[in-house]
């Protein structure tokens, strides 16, 4: 979750937040596919063979690290969160910013508005995804 937000957040300032939206979503959803039809598979062979004790055991050692299908909601949404907020920190990262950066470059270089643009665009996103992970 935390690895799908910060590279959004990192890679969104080089790339247009809405590039890294494009990019990311079809590798998560890919992910969370695989692993609803990885279980359904092994579902499937455990009601074959009847070894349903086996089961109940990997899902108690497993718990904590499975994907399930409502979770790739949470993923959707740090990822565009992240992106957006992440797209902030430069002139290039966001549409509205390279509008702004037209009549604005002369006052402000690229390198400063990144400085003045670092801590609330970080902050931001700590606050951001910690309430998605936690809500």
């Amino acid at each position: 979750f935390w690895m799908v937000s910060i590279a959004a957040f990192i890679i969104s300032p080089f790339l247009t937040n809405d590039g890294v939206c494009l990019l990311f979503v079809e590798p998560i959803l890919n992910a969370f596919e695989a692993t609803f039809l990885k279980e359904s598979n092994q579902q499937k062979i455990l009601t074959e063979i009847g070894e349903v004790q086996d089961q109940a055991f990997d899902e108690t050692t497993n718990k904590k690290c499975k994907l399930q299908g409502e979770d790739a909601l949470y993923f959707m949404l740090t990822l565009a969160c992240s992106s957006n907020i992440g797209s902030a920190l430069t002139y290039t990262g966001n549409p509205q910013n390279m509008i702004v950066a037209q009549d604005a470059i002369d006052v402000l270089s690229p390198i400063k508005f990144t400085a003045y643009m670092l801590i609330p665009s970080t902050l931001s996103w700590i606050m951001t995804t910690w309430w998605i992970q936690y809500c």
